[in-house]
């Protein structure tokens, strides 16, 4: 579909967000390293940029967002897996079901066409509180401020035999430990890639590439599926990325491998 596209494409940055649970969370496993390989514009490896650190710890900046800054009480219910499909990865976000099985769906409205995806949420109800991964839009099933919790995360914070529980629930920041990675479309060739950023401390507002030192930075734009399309003369790679999260933080990770159909990953990590 976007095989043969103009040799370069600039695009309209777009605000994105991204996350994952407190715990461990999707990205982690089956990831590809990308060191040695050598950056378009210089060296290999991640550096901050912006006076952003890599390396976690209290984030410097402030996160004005208000799915950040005002909690939203409604009512839960709690779903199964079968009811998505995170476990094949073909979810509205394109995600597999975290390993502990702490995911929410949410409404379309906050879903913001998946810029809220793999955010974390703090989920308060009547037992508890939990934390869990954004993997999911509700859509249809859930009015404004709604959400669908797994039954892991449900049975946190409320009776599963209820079936429902009235919660508040939140964005907060990821605590993450690793490196963020960047995840490739399986369809992705030397024309065209989709690409996502998976494991963020904080939500992904903004993603350029470059791809060629004669092109320069490229900005991309969110496709709803919380991926970034680039269509132009890609090559094998590899790629440089300016990644920016939602509270100003960059990170400029220089020399990524080009993996169609992988995830391969980075070196920094934003403060949280």
């Amino acid at each position: 579909m976007h095989r043969w596209a103009l040799l370069c494409v600039i695009a309209v940055m777009s605000t994105a967000c991204g996350g994952d649970d407190s715990s461990a969370g999707a990205g982690d496993a089956g990831v590809a390293g990308s060191a040695g390989t050598t950056g378009i514009g210089g060296g290999a490896g991640s550096s901050s940029v912006g006076g952003a650190a890599g390396s976690g710890g209290s984030s410097p900046l402030t996160i004005n967002d208000p799915l950040y800054t005002t909690a939203t009480s409604t009512v839960a219910e709690w779903i199964t897996p079968d009811a998505y499909t995170c476990k094949t990865e073909e979810s509205a976000c394109g995600l597999p079901c975290p390993a502990d099985g702490l995911w929410v769906a949410i409404n379309s409205t906050d879903f913001r066409k998946s810029a809220t995806c793999s955010a974390c949420m703090e989920v308060t109800g009547p037992l508890g509180t939990v934390t869990v991964e954004v993997i999911e839009n509700c859509a249809g099933a859930c009015k404004d401020g709604e959400i669908e919790l797994s039954r892991e995360a449900f049975e946190k914070i409320g009776n599963a035999a209820d079936g429902h529980a009235p919660v508040t629930w939140k964005l907060v920041p990821c605590h993450r430990t690793g490196p963020i990675a960047f995840s490739y479309e399986k369809d992705s060739d030397e024309w065209w890639a989709g690409i996502q950023v998976r494991n963020p401390a904080l939500p992904v507002n903004a993603l350029s590439i470059r791809y060629s030192a004669t092109v320069g930075w490229v900005p991309l734009s969110l496709d709803g599926w919380d991926h970034f399309p680039v269509s132009a003369d890609l090559g094998s790679g590899p790629f440089d990325f300016r990644v920016t999260a939602i509270d100003g933080q960059e990170l400029l990770e220089e020399g990524i491998a080009y993996v169609p159909g992988g995830v391969v990953q980075g070196k920094g990590q934003f403060k949280f």
